[in-house]
């Protein structure tokens, strides 16, 4: 769906996969419902897919009961490294459609002074008020960056 130009099929999938209320949660955003899910997901396609090159690609799939967890990669189209990669957590109704859609994302950087790359799970929490960021906080692992800037 990410990946589908046609915004009739993009909206005929979420209604499929998601719930009428249901809900995703990123680094940055709060969707709810269909409407909201149509708008964040063809901003997505526009952005990172026609105009980045890359395209959406999920793997290392696992469930457990109501809930299913899997990865998700960001790839340039004509193929190379992998942009970035995410984790994706979701949590299903009893009509099997998603109610609840988290996702975090993982950075890879390279230091350059100990030439060291760390790769880190991270997400950001924002509180939002009257449109402006009022509150941030980010979750990472910082050991993974303390053992990259480490020269022994």
């Amino acid at each position: 769906m990410w990946n589908e130009p046609d915004p009739g099929r993009r909206r005929s999938a979420i209604a499929a996969l998601w719930a009428e209320d249901g809900v995703k949660f990123t680094d940055s955003v709060e969707c709810r419902g269909h409407r909201a899910l149509q708008a964040r997901i063809t901003q997505a396609h526009e952005q990172l897919v026609e105009k980045g090159g890359f395209v959406f690609r999920a793997g290392d799939a696992a469930g457990n009961h109501d809930a299913i967890g899997f990865k998700t990669y960001l790839v340039p189209a004509a193929g190379d490294e992998i942009a970035w990669t995410g984790f994706v957590f979701v949590r299903l109704g009893e009509d099997g459609r998603i109610l609840q859609d988290y996702q975090f994302g993982t950075s890879s950087q390279l230091v350059k002074p100990t030439d060291k790359r760390f790769v880190m799970t991270f997400a950001p929490h924002l509180t939002i008020d009257n449109g402006l960021i009022t509150r941030h906080h980010m979750y990472e692992d910082s050991l993974a960056v303390a053992e990259a800037f480490n020269r022994s």
